[in-house]
């Protein structure tokens, strides 16, 4: 994007409130001042400020010409920012914080992109400081421009990206155009009586704007201090405060036509807004005190509202889905009490009340299980379901695809149950409400991977709750690996525990993807054992075409599984550097967590490398598998276990997957698959034709 500024310079109105901000204010002050575009007038607000920040306005008034002082009576936030307003004369509007500081070049960038791209709006990512201005965190909006034609174009805006925070609300990560403000009067509303000021004056923009532009740029400082006034009041969540903003949204959409589907949906944007603000971490224990706050007038009006789109379910967005719109307004029912009272005054269905009866015996396990059922849409209902529980949702990339997968293959074979994944971080929370609400004809399914055995315990204690938790629904364990490593003799013998919670069971069925895996189950476990391929294997990729691919892509582990010394990957650099200069390194396992919401846009950067890659070399199971189904040439060397090599036996008649032994072979498989000159191109109709046979069965006995 363009960032040179024309030769028409127009001014910019830098509004600056200021309310006991004395240690700060210099350093906001200066920040303008440095700024590398020319044409600013900074309006300094004194919001009655009881410190020395009047003196301190005053004296930069003083000594620059640029600078306009107004002294006026404490009044809050909104009333110093719409007394700045009633003073600009800039073609452009900018607000800023007395306790912040902005980057020199956040004018002149913002500038440009307003000018080049004609937008009234230019949003931008913020540094988060402490008192010392050290840097803890930062937003990472991601750029992009959006165009808004009409009301639908607005409505999609609000719901995906605004309402959820995806490009922020404040009113100091954007620059705006002044015409936009002044030709339809738009001021902020009172932050005495209103919840977060911005965001109504921020919704209250993106009715009129045509061009929103989003740029990468850190260009905003945001202190963070114990001791701010406008920051507690932004970390405070307050629900009347909420209904107060809700009604004056709803006030104002009600002055557009009737037909206008901003003013249709105004309960399903005031929706999602409650539920970024319920969803913050530091609520839970201010639950409450939030439903406390609310007078009997306010809890009317707040339920009502919430009937009124569960009920009427506005089509909007996501919430035309009814699974969504449950999950949304029983967020929101959480913070009103999370009791059977509050269920039936939105008239939900008997069953909530009935659940939250029987988890309320449980003393606190309430609050955990009710977070259950919304975050994971744990819904009881006379439909068929099959709950998928412990899949993955932390950083291994190649676990996440097998939930991935197994999705995949459960809508296929199982297309009349709805699938309910519980990932495993949310396991030990959601068990409490699994035992109210799963019922006899559920199926379950345990995640499939590398761990049945004595390294991930943590995947153990899921398995073993599960068999001792519903002992008598079809428990099935997608293809797995078993491996374990200490002695038997010791006396904890993990084999002997997994081996009596199946054997207290009464339809177990437990699939392994490798032979050495079965055997080893038919010796020690009671149960159904059957061999079935790595489910991801089920999944066909789009294959890149050969011109597009290029470079080495090094996929090797470095975590506990990993047995490659280090000599012995300066030697593996050392051959595709011989080869190419273009070596790219990843690692499926992440060292970040990987939500349930990121998973989609993780797999497929992860996918989009490995088939854009011309030869991918790995020591990773899923690595030989997501070049498997990319149909990305691949050299593949064993791990510590014998996973790598009985998966391999699955997809060894694809000629463009070697597992090698020694680094004799490896070298030569490098030098052979980079210049790979067959179709590179995933069959698996074998791999499917295994899993046809084993749900034709299974069939038979969901319909017995």
């Amino acid at each position: 994007m363009d960032t040179h500024v024309s030769t028409y310079e127009p001014l910019v109105s830098v509004i600056i409130p200021i309310f006991r901000v004395e240690k700060y204010l210099r350093r906001c002050v200066e920040s303008v001042l440095a700024q590398t575009y020319p044409k600013v007038e900074v309006i300094l607000v004194d919001d009655g400020s009881p410190d020395l920040c009047p003196e301190i306005c005053d004296a930069y008034a003083r000594t620059n010409p640029s600078v306009r002082v107004l002294h006026k009576p404490n009044g809050g936030l909104s009333d110093a920012r719409n007394a700045g307003l009633n003073l600009a004369k800039g073609k452009y509007i900018y607000f800023l914080d007395g306790d912040d500081y902005i980057e020199k070049n956040l004018l002149f960038r913002t500038v440009s992109v307003m000018l080049n791209e004609n937008a009234d709006l230019v949003a931008f990512n913020y540094h988060k400081i402490d008192d010392e201005e050290a840097v803890f965190e930062s937003s990472k909006f991601t750029e992009g421009t959006f165009i808004f034609s009409n009301d639908e174009d607005r409505l999609s805006y609000i719901i995906d990206y605004y309402c959820r925070y995806t490009h922020g609300w404040e009113a100091w990560s954007r620059l705006y155009d002044g015409d936009l403000i002044r030709n339809r009067s738009l001021r902020f509303w009172d932050t005495s009586e209103i919840l977060a000021e911005d965001i109504g004056f921020n919704l209250l923009t993106l009715l009129y704007a045509k061009k929103l532009i989003v740029v990468n740029d850190v260009l905003y400082n945001y202190r963070i201090r114990e001791d701010s006034l406008y920051s507690q009041g932004r970390r405070t969540f307050s629900l009347p405060k909420f209904i107060a903003l809700a009604r004056k949204i709803e006030e104002y959409l009600s002055h557009l036509p009737e037909t206008s589907v901003l003013r249709t949906c105004s309960n399903c944007i005031l929706l999602e807004i409650l539920l970024f603000e319920l969803g913050k971490g530091n609520l839970n224990e201010q639950k409450h005190r939030i439903a406390s706050e609310l007078t009997s007038e306010e809890a009317s009006y707040f339920s009502s509202k919430l009937r009124e789109v569960l009920h009427k379910r506005n089509q909007c967005g996501r919430f035309r889905d009814k699974t969504n719109l449950k999950q949304a307004v029983l967020h929101a029912l959480y913070y009103l009490g999370g009791t059977s009272f509050s269920g039936s005054l939105l008239g939900l269905p008997l069953w909530f009340s009935i659940t939250l009866r029987k988890l309320s015996r449980k003393g606190r396990r309430i609050n955990r299980a009710i977070r259950a059922i919304l975050t994971y849409r744990l819904y009881p209902s006379f439909a068929k379901r099959s709950f998928l529980l412990g899949s993955e949702d932390y950083g291994n990339l190649g676990d996440h695809q097998i939930a991935e997968s197994e999705k995949e293959l459960l809508a296929h074979y199982l297309p009349k149950y709805h699938v309910v994944e519980v990932p495993a971080s949310a396991y030990h929370n959601v068990r409490t409400v699994l035992s109210c609400i799963v019922k006899r004809q559920d199926l379950i399914f345990l995640t499939g991977g590398g761990n049945i055995g004595d390294v991930y315990e943590f995947a153990n204690k899921i398995r073993h709750d599960a068999l001792r938790r519903f002992p008598n629904n079809r428990i099935t364990v997608f293809p797995q690996t078993i491996f374990f490593e200490s002695s038997l003799s010791s006396s904890y013998n993990p084999i002997a525990k997994l081996s009596s919670d199946i054997d207290k069971h009464t339809s177990f069925v437990l699939c392994l993807r490798e032979a050495e895996s079965l055997e080893f189950a038919k010796r020690q476990f009671h149960c159904k054992a059957v061999m079935l391929p790595d489910v991801v294997l089920y999944t066909k990729k789009d294959t890149y075409p050969k011109e597009l691919r290029e470079g080495i892509l090094l996929c090797l582990r470095g975590d506990h599984e990993g047995i490659l010394a280090h000599h012995e990957r300066r030697a593996i650099h050392a051959i595709a550097r011989s080869i190419t200069s273009g070596i790219k390194e990843f690692d499926t396992q992440l060292k970040r967590s990987v939500s349930l919401r990121e998973r989609s846009e993780e797999l497929r950067k992860a996918l989009s490398l490995f088939g854009a890659s011309r030869l991918v070399v790995t020591d990773r199971l899923h690595g030989m598998v997501f070049s498997a189904i990319t149909g990305t040439p691949c050299v593949v060397l064993r791990s510590y276990s014998h996973k790598i090599p009985g998966v391999y036996e699955w997809i060894r008649h694809l000629p463009y997957i070697r597992l090698c032994d020694g680094f004799t072979e490896l070298e030569q498989n490098m030098h052979e698959l980079y210049d790979y000159i067959g179709v590179a191109a995933y069959d698996n109709g074998e791999i499917r034709r295994a899993f046809d046979v084993f749900f034709e069965s299974f069939l038979v006995y969901t319909s017995e």
